[in-house]
């Protein structure tokens, strides 16, 4: 109902935002110039200060559900696409997220690669990204190590344990 009567301006802009974690900086998206319009649907949710938004998640899981698995892995791969290009850890967070949803296989290097940078950037994303990595490769050594010390770091000890015993 709410997105019957939107252009298809508004609902190509949308795309990106369907496949977003967590809210992030409007100038961080792919396309800043459609955060505008969108916002004028009242489609945004926005954060403290207007620092970060996201789509609003009724109308994000409303509009993803209606979408096929490779439309899906289609926005993935363009987000990778992306946030590869930048080399912050908001960024590599939001890459190697695309990259495990996408299922690839071998994420592992590029978190070791990063992990002291992204255990101490964005802790809690970084533990979201070794369990949903973990999904995909539970069978991974160095990624079951990683998941098991950035555990300890956290003093989350039944974690770590359950990581090790796993």
């Amino acid at each position: 109902v709410v997105l019957e009567h939107a252009s298809t301006d508004v609902h190509d802009a949308m795309q990106p935002f369907l496949v977003l974690p967590f809210p992030i900086p409007a100038m961080r998206m792919p396309e800043p110039d459609h955060v505008p319009l969108l916002d004028e649907h009242t489609l945004l949710r926005w954060g403290a200060q207007n620092s970060a938004m996201e789509m609003q998640h009724l109308i994000r899981n409303v509009c993803r559900s209606s979408l096929e698995e490779s439309d899906i892995d289609a926005l993935h791969k363009s987000a990778i696409s992306h946030w590869e290009n930048d080399d912050d850890a908001l960024a590599k967070i939001l890459e190697l997220h695309h990259r495990i949803q996408r299922g690839e296989r071998n994420v592992s290097a590029h978190l070791s690669q990063r992990a002291n940078e992204l255990m101490n950037a964005h802790s809690g994303a970084f533990a979201t990204l070794l369990d949903e990595a973990l999904v995909n490769e539970n069978g991974n050594l160095e990624l079951i190590e990683l998941a098991a010390q950035h555990a300890l770091n956290r003093a989350e000890l039944n974690t770590a344990k359950e990581y090790i015993k796993g």
